[in-house]
């Protein structure tokens, strides 16, 4: 929808566009198990459609981490898959002698910006 709507793209475009990734990037296939991990997620957590699906995949590649601006930030899906919203407001860490949070942690992250230019 994206590219339709925001970048204009024609039917034939994005058709290029997706032979492209394939060629140049392995590309993960959804499995019926992941389909019904995705509404398992679904169903217990109320997550988004597609928000589900590319937890569920996160969980089956055994991710410990997924960046993600549409979960909420911290969350953590199955004791394992700590959600990171890279757009949530920060906090202040807690400080040494905080007796407030038991077990502080600090997850210091790098994000950039990636321009993906494909030549079709």
């Amino acid at each position: 929808m994206n590219l339709i709507k925001k970048m204009a793209f024609s039917e034939t475009e994005i058709q290029n566009l997706i032979a492209a990734l394939h060629r140049k990037y392995s590309v993960f296939e959804l499995s019926q198990d992941i389909l019904l991990k995705a509404s398992q997620i679904r169903d217990f957590h109320n997550f988004f459609f597609w928000d589900s699906i590319v937890a569920a995949s996160a969980l089956d590649c055994d991710a410990n981490y997924l960046i993600s601006e549409g979960i909420q930030n911290g969350f953590l899906l199955e004791n394992n898959l700590k959600i990171i919203n890279p757009f949530a407001k920060r906090r202040d860490p807690p400080s040494e002698t905080s007796t407030n949070d038991p077990s502080p942690t600090t997850y210091n992250l790098q994000l950039t910006t990636y321009n993906l230019q494909l030549k079709i």
